[in-house]
């Protein structure tokens, strides 16, 4: 295969990583509009920089990896899928539920795959506790607690409403996913708390005005009857992530932090 990887960012180094341990001989080239940001992921990984026209108009490029601003991610998967290649698109897909639709409807039409980076599905820990869950050890799940925490301070764009930032786009949409995963649909949201607690950001040297969220947290009820409570922010320290899970047999806990925990206790 042939994957250009659109964006030059932190993420797009993971996404090398992950195709290189998972298919070897895959050919990898990609592009950013800031040409030196492609350039120093291009001679620290050593793939090749390509053109966004000439990337589209590559029948032997199958797929693309979108590791840019959330405002962008539209009109970059609409691109990809009509000139034939399947999509994976850093979360959230889209800023609207319009824009959303639209690329739903695109991927229908031209037959290609698209698929949103929900990587907490992907963990076997989580994996886990989902399947003591809808094997029905735990028993009835009635409450839930669902929490992620990053530091932020890493790109001025996540901090800016212009480009999509804030902790519900950043992170509270991992745990939104994680929710319906695990329990299944969410039904309502009966209550959200958000601030923008660090209103300037020290970022790369330059300080930063933010005008989005930094941290949020919400209530809801899922379809199951369950009470969950989700939890996201841009302010710690060191990243966390947790899921608690409360049923009428048992209780569980995992995280994809290597140092913390993950167990079950039945009654």
């Amino acid at each position: 295969m042939k994957i250009a990887i659109i964006g030059c960012g932190k993420q797009s180094f993971k996404h090398i990583s992950g195709i290189r341990s998972a298919a070897k001989e895959t050919e990898i080239v990609v592009y950013d509009e800031n040409l030196p940001s492609a350039e120093k992921l291009a001679r620290t990984t050593n793939v090749q920089v390509a053109d966004w026209q000439d990337i589209l108009g590559d029948e032997t490029v199958s797929g693309g990896i979108i590791c840019t601003p959330t405002h962008t991610h539209t009109n970059i998967s609409l691109d990809l899928m009509h000139s034939g290649k399947s999509v994976l698109c850093e979360k959230p897909l889209s800023h609207s539920k319009s824009s959303h639709i639209e690329i739903i409807e695109a991927e229908k039409r031209t037959g290609c795959k698209l698929v949103v980076g929900y990587i907490y599905r992907q963990s076997p820990r989580c994996g886990a506790l989902k399947t003591f869950t809808t094997q029905g050890m735990l028993g009835d799940i009635f409450a839930a607690h669902f929490r992620v925490g990053g530091r932020g301070d890493h790109s001025a764009w996540k901090h800016r409403s212009v480009t999509g930032g804030g902790a519900i786009n950043e992170m509270l949409v991992h745990m939104i996913d994680l929710a319906q995963w695990t329990l299944g649909p969410l039904d309502k949201i009966s209550e959200a708390f958000s601030r923008n607690l660090r209103p300037e950001r020290l970022i790369g040297g330059e300080r930063i005005e933010q005008d989005v969220e930094d941290y949020i947290a919400i209530r809801a009820t899922m379809k199951s009857g369950a009470e969950v409570w989700m939890e996201a922010d841009l302010t710690t320290t060191g990243f966390t992530q947790h899921v608690e899970l409360l049923g009428c047999n048992g209780n569980g806990f995992t995280s994809i932090v290597p140092h913390m925990p993950s167990f079950v206790f039945l009654k």
